[in-house]
């Protein structure tokens, strides 16, 4: 078993004893580039990642597009994964190799309780991606007046 099968199977003892025996499994990535923590907050599974932040795990890890643990939980609208993370120090205006960032993502994909979230921690509203466009922009695109709203 390596460390992303327990992330996958959710289980917080076998991950402490491979942490314990190899500490440096915290920083392998998997064939998609994954960090265990990207891992963790995907699935869904709250006592791993809380573990794993407990280790001091690079809270701003980035798989092999560029994107980090925030900006999974911001498209997925996952509040509680956010405030872990931003708790733990990520970088809430991070962006990945497209220049997107955790509030674009949120902006994106239409989680509006996500990017008013980002905004009051403090999110750049002005940060512009690889095709210069900010959250702003992807909103009016998609048609999101409530998060056009927000960020104007």
């Amino acid at each position: 078993m390596n460390i992303f099968e327990a992330i996958k199977e959710q289980n917080v003892e076998v991950l402490q004893a491979m942490v314990a025996s190899d500490p440096h499994c915290l920083n392998a990535k998997d064939d998609r580039g994954f960090t265990p923590l990207i891992l963790a907050t995907y699935m869904g599974a709250m006592d791993i990642t809380k573990t794993l932040l407990e280790y001091n795990i690079d809270v701003n890890g980035k798989d092999s597009a560029g994107n980090t643990a925030l900006m999974g939980v911001s498209f997925k609208e996952a509040i509680d994964y956010a405030d872990l993370l931003l708790d733990a120090g990520a970088d809430i205006d991070a962006d990945n190799k497209n220049g997107t960032t955790a509030l674009a993502f949120a902006a994106t994909y239409g989680k509006e309780k996500m990017v008013a979230y980002l905004l009051g921690k403090g999110a750049d509203a002005a940060v512009k991606d690889n095709a210069g466009k900010t959250a702003l922009d992807w909103a009016h695109e998609k048609g999101f007046g409530g998060i056009v709203r927000l960020l104007e």
